[in-house]
């Protein structure tokens, strides 16, 4: 049986994520400085970022990524995610 898990990611998932992030650049036909990535990473794993992370992973594999961004509304008086 096949079980899929969503979880946080981790420093371990670099190289996975690397591989999702190109997958998702070539979707756009988009290419960005190797500093964007990097930074991009660091973000994500960084606990003080207003980014955060999340990938889905099935038999050992990620098999997709989410990037979520956390900022002010207008709607509440706590932040919302994009």
């Amino acid at each position: 049986m096949n079980v899929t898990v969503i979880r946080s990611i981790r420093e371990a998932d670099a190289r996975d994520w690397r591989t999702l992030w190109q997958g998702y650049l070539d979707f756009y036909r988009t290419v960005l400085p190797e500093a964007v990535a990097a930074t991009t990473w660091g973000r994500l794993l960084a606990p003080a970022e207003a980014v955060f992370g999340v990938i889905a992973a099935g038999d050992g594999l990620l098999a997709a990524v989410a990037h979520c961004v956390l900022h002010r509304g207008t709607w509440s008086l706590g932040d919302q995610c994009y």
